[in-house]
C-alpha cells in the first residue's frame, strides 16, 4: 500500500495497451473509476455513492460518502492495486479505501488476518482492539494514543471484505471521537457494497495445455481471420481481456476491451510470456508500433537497460536489452520484445527470463523464429 505512485504520458494513435509493470508510462492505465461529488451530511438529499472500480474488473466498490474532500487518489505501477483518500473537514472522519489483487485464495476473514498482522505492529500500537463481523465485512476496532503537546487519542475502524481475487480495506478514522460520532461510521459501514455492471468474463480457457505440446500456439487477432502462431514446448498461457481507459482530470471515467492478452510461462525452461492484440489506428505500421511502445517503455526502464538490440526479422521488428539488477538485486533479465502490426491490429510479443545465462540463448532464438502471421479460415455457418 505504501508504493502506490501516479505518471502519465500522451500515447498518440496507438490504442493497444498494455500492463504498466512492463509500459509505466502509458496514460491510459492511470486511475480506477471514482465519482466525486457533494459536500454534505450522512442522510441529506444532497448525499451522493461514491464508487471506485479496479482496473479491468466489471463490478464497484460503491460507498455513500458525503461531505468528503479526496486530496489524494493513486495507482500502483502494474495496476494491481488503487487508493482513496479523504476526510470531511465538518465531521473530522477520515477515510482511506484500498483495492489491492489478493495475496492468496481467501475471504474477508483471511484478507483482515493478512493486513492486521501487519498493523497491528505499527507504531502507535493499537489498544482496545475488538474483532466483529458486518455483512460481508471483517471488522478490527481499536484506539491508539499520540502525543502531540497534549495526548490525542484516535479510533479507528478497519472494515475488510474479499471479492474476485481482490482484498479490500476501508479505514475509517476520527481524533477524539464522541458517542455521537458512531453514526458517522455506522451510517458510511451500512452503505459499503459490491455492484456488478454486466460482467463480462475476464479469463479463458488456456491455450495450451499444462504437459509439452509439439503444436504451434494459436493466438486469434481479435475480430479478424487471422492470428500469431509461435512454437513455446509446455508452456501455458491465460487468456484475458485487454483494456482501454477514458480518464477525465485524472481518473477514468469508462474502460472498454479493445482486444486480447496472454500471459504465462514455460517451467522446464524459465521463459515467461505476454503476448497482447489490440486495436490500433489502421494506418499503424508495425514500424510505428514498435517506436511509440518502445519509446515509452525505456523512458521508464532506461537506466536499467544494458545490451539493447535493435533487429528486423520478417515481418517483426524486435527489441533486446539485458536488465542486471531488479528489485535492488543482480537478476540478470533478459527481454525480447517482437512488435507487429496489420490490419488494424497492433500485437507484441514479449519473451523474458530471470537470472538468465548465455545457454538460455537458443530457447529465445527457438521462439523467435517460429514467431508467424497466420491466416484462418472462416467457420462455416
Amino acid at each position: 500500500k505504501d508504493s502506490l505512485v501516479h505518471s502519465s504520458l500522451p500515447l498518440g494513435r496507438l490504442g493497444v495497451s498494455v500492463p504498466r509493470t512492463w509500459l509505466p508510462s502509458m496514460s491510459w492505465l492511470l486511475l480506477p473509476s471514482l465519482v466525486l461529488a457533494a459536500d454534505d451530511l450522512p442522510g441529506s438529499a444532497q448525499s451522493t455513492l461514491r464508487k471506485l472500480t479496479y482496473p479491468g474488473k466489471t463490478w464497484s466498490l460503491v460507498v455513500d460518502l458525503p461531505g468528503f474532500d479526496f486530496r489524494n487518489r493513486t495507482t500502483r505501477d502494474d495496476l494491481t492495486g488503487v487508493r482513496i483518500f479523504g476526510e470531511n473537514e465538518r465531521t473530522g472522519v477520515v477515510i482511506s479505501v484500498y483495492l489491492e489483487k489478493a495475496e492468496r485464495n481467501g475471504d474477508a476473514e483471511a484478507c483482515r488476518a493478512y493486513y492486521w498482522s501487519r498493523a497491528k505492529k505499527k507504531s502507535p500500537r493499537p489498544k482496545d482492539v475488538r474483532f466483529i463481523a458486518r455483512k460481508d465485512m471483517a471488522l478490527v476496532e481499536y484506539t491508539t494514543i499520540r502525543t502531540e503537546g497534549v495526548e490525542i487519542r484516535q479510533d479507528n475502524v478497519s472494515a475488510f471484505l474479499s471479492h474476485d481475487g481482490v482484498w479490500i480495506e476501508i479505514h475509517l478514522s476520527k481524533d477524539s471521537r464522541r458517542a455521537t460520532d458512531r453514526i458517522v461510521f455506522d451510517w458510511l459501514l451500512d452503505s459499503v457494497r459490491i455492484v456488478e455492471q454486466g460482467r463480462e468474463s475476464t479469463s479463458a480457457p488456456s491455450v495450451a495445455a499444462a504437459t509439452p505440446r509439439p503444436a504451434p500456439l494459436f493466438l486469434q487477432a481479435p475480430g479478424k481471420q487471422w492470428g500469431v502462431s509461435f512454437e513455446a514446448p509446455g508452456a501455458e498461457l491465460e487468456m484475458r481481456p485487454l483494456y482501454e481507459f477514458d480518464r477525465k482530470d485524472y481518473e477514468i471515467t469508462e474502460q472498454q476491451v479493445i482486444g486480447t492478452q496472454w500471459d504465462g510461462r514455460i517451467e522446464k525452461s524459465g521463459l515467461v510470456f505476454w503476448v497482447a492484440l489490440g486495436t490500433a489506428d489502421p494506418s499503424v505500421d508495425a514500424r510505428e508500433s514498435r517506436d511509440l511502445l518502445w519509446d515509452g517503455f525505456k523512458r521508464g526502464k532506461a537506466a536499467g537497460m544494458i545490451d539493447i538490440r535493435v533487429s528486423v526479422r520478417g515481418d517483426l521488428l524486435v527489441v533486446e536489452y539485458l536488465a542486471p539488477v531488479v528489485g535492488g538485486r543482480k537478476a540478470d533479465v533478459k527481454n525480447t520484445l517482437a512488435f507487429l502490426a496489420r490490419d488494424g491490429i497492433a500485437g507484441i510479443v514479449w519473451i523474458w527470463k530471470v537470472d538468465y545465462r548465455v545457454e538460455d540463448a537458443p530457447a529465445f532464438e527457438a521462439v523467435l523464429d517460429s514467431i508467424r502471421i497466420v491466416e484462418t479460415v472462416p467457420t462455416p455457418p
